[in-house]
């Protein structure tokens, strides 16, 4: 989540707040109150996610957004069962990778 806020605050500090709120679909005062690390709502996270992701060179995944969707895709589970899904989750794409005949990209090494 450090990740998802420093690229925020970022974009913040590129442009405005009520800028990047309107980019994300928050109100300043949400997109605010969740850059300075208060507890977000699980809509929230989704929605700095999918900015983060819509944000990113789609065509260079790095480690930083695949664990962004993929944390808003488990958000929803308790803490120890996120961590034995992430952990699941690259297993899983490590292995795809290496039955495909590729092998494991780094971002997928860094996800664990």
């Amino acid at each position: 989540m450090a990740e998802l806020r420093d690229a925020l605050s970022r974009a913040i500090a590129t442009t405005s707040l009520r800028a990047v709120a309107a980019e994300v679909g928050l109100s300043p005062s949400g997109l605010r109150t969740f850059v300075a690390r208060g507890h977000p709502h699980p809509r929230t996270v989704y929605l700095a996610t999918t900015w983060l992701i819509r944000h990113r060179n789609p065509g260079a995944t790095d480690a930083a957004t695949a664990k962004a969707g993929i944390a808003a895709l488990i958000d929803h589970l308790s803490e120890q069962a996120r961590k034995e899904t992430a952990s699941k989750i690259s297993e899983v794409l490590g292995e795809a990778s290496r039955r495909d005949g590729k092998s494991v990209p780094n971002w997928v090494r860094k996800l664990a």
